[in-house]
């Protein structure tokens, strides 16, 4: 695709693809690394890829006169297009060839701005009718301030798995309104809890366990907290602030993070107010937007 550039001047942006993590890391793995916080998605999963074997269903780079612009991955073709190393200027270029290439795209993420005029584009090219955004904020840590809630925090281990698969399911459900299998969700917790990405921290009240959150270790400096849950018939007690204050402890003092990140729901007050007090603030809005064929 050719565009016309200031002055009268032919912008040519070429979108790749790539068929292997090691390949497209090596090309967009600077890009990724000035921002580690905002990449912080694409940044873990390719972490994980890379060190545990596999690869997302889609790796591409935007380059304009050879000069790389812009990445993007999807890990497989029911997530999300992850939008957050993509320009504004490169959406229409990217819109045309993704469209050319498969039409069939289910939803995009990203920075608030950029997926939102990608939807848009998509609606037009292809006409498939995006549904209304789903916004989430990226907080980032300041000083981490711990609360005082009855209980203590410990790791999860394979003896957990059961517990944290209905758990995750629940709040899959609660949270984006879809349920995996008990078995899918099994299998992917299994290989969480055996891998060196991603530990999970459950707080316990006499021995009980009441909640639980993900923290991941880090990359580029940057780990990301999440998912917290706490079972609905438990909530009001302090447990969610006090395990994802466990997990974001984890994630610096064992982990070693120079810096810790996770996403909220903007629509969602309660764990908004509970980040805060934490020590979170946010920093930017994603939106996540779905498309329906038409």
């Amino acid at each position: 695709m050719t565009p016309p550039g200031s002055a009268g001047m032919i912008l040519v942006v070429v979108v790749r693809a790539y068929n292997g993590v090691a390949e497209f890391w090596a090309a967009a793995r600077g890009l990724y690394e000035t921002d580690p916080a905002r990449h912080t998605f694409a940044l873990s999963a390719l972490s994980a890829f890379l060190s545990q074997g596999g690869s997302p269903s889609l790796l591409l780079t935007v380059w304009r006169d050879d000069a790389l612009v812009g990445a993007m991955l999807q890990i497989d073709r029911a997530d999300p297009l992850r939008l957050s190393a993509l320009s504004l200027d490169d959406v229409g270029a990217v819109v045309e060839a993704y469209a050319a290439a498969d039409p069939s795209l289910v939803a995009v993420d990203g920075p608030a701005e950029v997926a939102e005029a990608f939807a848009e584009a998509w609606r037009s090219r292809v006409g498939a009718e995006p549904a209304p955004p789903r916004h989430n904020l990226l907080h980032e840590l300041g000083r981490l301030a711990l609360p005082a809630v009855r209980g203590a925090a410990r790791l999860a281990t394979l003896a957990d798995l059961d517990l944290l698969a209905g758990w995750t399911l629940d709040y899959e459900e609660e949270d984006y309104g879809r349920r995996s299998t008990p078995e899918r969700m099994a299998r992917v917790l299994r290989s969480n809890l055996l891998g060196p990405e991603l530990v999970f921290a459950v707080w316990e009240d006499e021995g009980r366990p009441v909640a639980f959150a993900g923290a991941r270790r880090p990359v580029a400096g940057v780990s990301r907290v999440g998912p917290v849950f706490v079972p609905k018939e438990l909530r009001g007690n302090g447990y969610g602030i006090a395990v994802a204050g466990a997990a974001t402890s984890w994630a610096l003092d064992e982990a070693g993070a120079a810096r810790v990140v996770l996403f909220t729901d903007e629509s969602s007050p309660a764990p908004n107010s509970i980040y805060r007090k934490l020590g979170y603030r946010p920093v930017e809005r994603f939106s996540e937007i779905r498309f329906q064929r038409l």
